[in-house]
């Protein structure tokens, strides 16, 4: 018998270490597209910034009929929408690999997201 409960001892172990394994990787996988949304967020932030920088140069450009310099906020704004994607592409492949349901990354959206 001893041996029966030795093996139900183990198997009971293996799966109480499996399980907090598993919990240790969805963390990091939570704490990775947290990081992910704070980068989504930066560069939206600076996206609003450049189409300000874009709608002045215009107005300026209306005033004085000069020409508009807005080639590098037009630039600016590209390159944000591109990382934008690129960090959304890599949330999507993490939700796959760590099987993160949506209420998972929801909540971990809720903490990091300023209450307004």
């Amino acid at each position: 018998m001893a041996f029966f409960d030795n093996l139900k001892l183990d198997d009971l172990r293996e799966r109480a270490s499996d399980l907090a394994n598993s919990g240790i990787a969805k963390s990091k996988n939570l704490a990775e597209i947290a990081k992910l949304k704070a980068g989504i967020m930066a560069e939206e932030d600076a996206m609003r910034k450049a189409y300000i920088e874009i709608g002045k140069a215009v107005c300026a450009s209306l005033e004085t009929g000069e020409e508009a310099g807005i080639d590098a906020y037009v630039e600016k704004v590209k390159a944000c929408k591109a990382l934008i994607a690129e960090n959304e592409a890599k949330i999507a492949a993490i939700r796959t690999e760590g099987q993160i349901t949506e209420e998972e990354a929801a909540a971990v959206a809720a903490i990091e997201e300023p209450a307004e």
